[in-house]
Protein backbone atom coordinates (compact mmCIF):
# COMPACT_ATOMS: atom_id res chain seq x y z
CA UNK A 1 0.00 0.00 0.00
CA UNK A 2 1.18 3.63 -0.86
CA UNK A 3 -0.95 6.63 -0.35
CA UNK A 4 -4.61 5.35 -1.38
CA UNK A 5 -2.91 3.08 -3.99
CA UNK A 6 -3.12 -0.40 -2.92
CA UNK A 7 -1.37 -3.62 -5.34
CA UNK A 8 -1.72 -7.10 -4.71
CA UNK A 9 0.53 -9.88 -4.68
CA UNK A 10 1.62 -13.37 -3.94
CA UNK A 11 5.36 -12.49 -4.09
CA UNK A 12 7.91 -12.60 -1.15
CA UNK A 13 9.42 -9.51 0.06
CA UNK A 14 12.48 -8.38 2.32
CA UNK A 15 12.62 -5.19 3.55
CA UNK A 16 15.08 -3.60 4.99
CA UNK A 17 16.15 0.04 6.32
CA UNK A 18 15.82 1.99 2.66
CA UNK A 19 15.16 -1.11 0.06
CA UNK A 20 12.33 -3.28 -0.91
CA UNK A 21 13.56 -6.14 -2.93
CA UNK A 22 11.11 -9.46 -4.31
CA UNK A 23 12.34 -12.49 -3.90
CA UNK A 24 12.25 -13.67 -7.83
CA UNK A 25 13.70 -17.39 -9.64
CA UNK A 26 16.96 -15.30 -10.07
CA UNK A 27 17.26 -14.00 -6.64
CA UNK A 28 16.00 -10.50 -5.07
CA UNK A 29 15.09 -8.11 -7.23
CA UNK A 30 15.10 -4.32 -5.97
CA UNK A 31 11.23 -2.81 -5.87
CA UNK A 32 12.11 1.33 -6.51
CA UNK A 33 8.99 2.40 -8.48
CA UNK A 34 5.60 2.14 -5.98
CA UNK A 35 1.99 1.37 -6.38
CA UNK A 36 1.00 5.39 -6.24
CA UNK A 37 4.01 5.81 -8.89
CA UNK A 38 2.90 3.04 -10.79
CA UNK A 39 -0.71 3.90 -11.13
CA UNK A 40 0.21 8.00 -11.81
CA UNK A 41 2.47 6.27 -14.90
CA UNK A 42 -0.79 3.90 -16.11
CA UNK A 43 -2.35 7.36 -15.97
CA UNK A 44 0.02 9.55 -17.77
CA UNK A 45 0.23 6.90 -20.27
CA UNK A 46 -4.01 7.57 -20.66
CA UNK A 47 -5.45 4.82 -18.73
CA UNK A 48 -8.35 5.80 -16.99
CA UNK A 49 -10.51 3.93 -14.14
CA UNK A 50 -7.72 1.77 -12.46
CA UNK A 51 -9.41 -1.72 -11.22
CA UNK A 52 -6.21 -3.46 -10.46
CA UNK A 53 -2.50 -3.50 -9.74
CA UNK A 54 -0.81 -6.23 -9.22
CA UNK A 55 3.06 -6.44 -8.18
CA UNK A 56 3.95 -9.60 -9.81
CA UNK A 57 7.29 -11.72 -11.03
CA UNK A 58 7.35 -12.14 -15.12
CA UNK A 59 10.66 -13.69 -16.35
CA UNK A 60 12.53 -12.92 -12.93
CA UNK A 61 11.66 -8.98 -13.07
CA UNK A 62 9.31 -7.59 -10.76
CA UNK A 63 6.30 -6.25 -12.77
CA UNK A 64 3.24 -4.48 -11.65
CA UNK A 65 0.00 -5.26 -14.21
CA UNK A 66 -2.19 -2.60 -14.40
CA UNK A 67 -5.92 -3.11 -15.11
CA UNK A 68 -7.99 -0.23 -16.09
CA UNK A 69 -9.99 1.49 -19.37
CA UNK A 70 -9.05 3.73 -21.29
CA UNK A 71 -11.82 5.81 -23.67
CA UNK A 72 -11.35 5.52 -27.42
CA UNK A 73 -13.50 5.96 -30.55
CA UNK A 74 -13.92 3.09 -32.84
CA UNK A 75 -13.85 4.06 -36.36
CA UNK A 76 -13.30 7.66 -35.26
CA UNK A 77 -17.18 8.09 -34.36
CA UNK A 78 -18.55 5.63 -31.82
CA UNK A 79 -17.15 6.08 -28.43
CA UNK A 80 -16.15 3.17 -26.74
CA UNK A 81 -14.12 2.31 -23.32
CA UNK A 82 -11.30 -0.12 -23.90
CA UNK A 83 -10.63 -2.77 -21.08
CA UNK A 84 -6.68 -2.31 -21.19
CA UNK A 85 -3.18 -4.18 -18.95
CA UNK A 86 -0.36 -2.15 -19.06
CA UNK A 87 2.44 -4.24 -17.13
CA UNK A 88 4.91 -1.46 -15.78
CA UNK A 89 8.89 -2.35 -14.85
CA UNK A 90 8.88 -2.26 -10.69
CA UNK A 91 12.52 -1.47 -10.89
CA UNK A 92 12.68 1.03 -13.52
CA UNK A 93 8.98 2.76 -14.16
CA UNK A 94 9.42 1.49 -17.66
CA UNK A 95 6.08 0.72 -19.23
CA UNK A 96 6.71 -2.82 -21.01
CA UNK A 97 3.35 -3.78 -22.53
CA UNK A 98 0.02 -2.42 -23.01
CA UNK A 99 -2.52 -5.25 -23.97
CA UNK A 100 -6.15 -4.15 -25.78
CA UNK A 101 -8.68 -5.99 -27.10
CA UNK A 102 -8.32 -8.01 -30.04
CA UNK A 103 -10.26 -5.28 -31.91
CA UNK A 104 -8.59 -2.19 -30.13
CA UNK A 105 -6.39 -1.35 -33.46
CA UNK A 106 -9.73 -0.06 -34.79
CA UNK A 107 -9.87 2.40 -31.80
CA UNK A 108 -8.49 5.30 -32.01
Amino acid sequence: KSGDTTAVTEGTFVVTENRVTMKTEEGEKEIKILPTEASEKATAEGLQNIKEIELKEVSAMPIYSVNGTKKAKLLFAIPVNLSVEMKIHASTGEVISVKKPWWGFLAF
